[in-house]
């Protein structure tokens, strides 16, 4: 059965996150602010797929993901497949380009109400809130 990864990426140095931009569907005439999402290959990890559409959508390196964890799924609403999503920190700003293929025009870093605010759809919006969770109950540890 085919399913995707997700991340929710927050820079480990002030704790913004990155909302990709992508274009228009068509037909319609607004951006489409999105969390960084992509197909897992055959015979291919969850993590493997994470790491891959992170570096492929963002040009943020694999070396400077310095955590990740699985949160949990959800099933996508129209499809029905399910989407794993994770947790990730980065030392890196990535590199803003585009990708025809994916629609990306760029990405953006902000404060998590904004990001939160932003996101065009409410499972991303349920998402980004989990990975918030998640990384204020580790501060709480420390």
């Amino acid at each position: 059965m085919p399913h995707h990864v997700q991340a929710g990426i927050r820079h480990a140095y002030d704790g913004r996150y990155l909302i990709l931009i992508k274009e228009p569907k068509s037909g319609a005439n607004k951006e489409v602010m999105r969390l960084v999402t992509g197909g897992v290959e055959k015979n291919e990890s969850n993590e493997h797929a994470l790491l891959r559409e992170i570096n492929e959508e963002t040009g943020i390196p694999r070396g400077s993901i310095i955590y990740y964890k699985h949160l949990g799924h959800y099933n996508h609403p129209l499809f029905a497949y399910p989407v794993h999503y994770y947790a990730v920190e980065t030392t890196s700003e990535g590199r803003t380009h585009g990708d025809d293929r994916e629609r990306i025009k760029g990405f953006l870093w902000l404060k998590y109400e904004k990001a939160l605010d932003d996101l065009s759809y409410r499972q991303e919006k349920d998402v980004l809130k989990e990975v918030e969770d998640h990384f204020q109950k580790l501060i709480l540890k420390i």
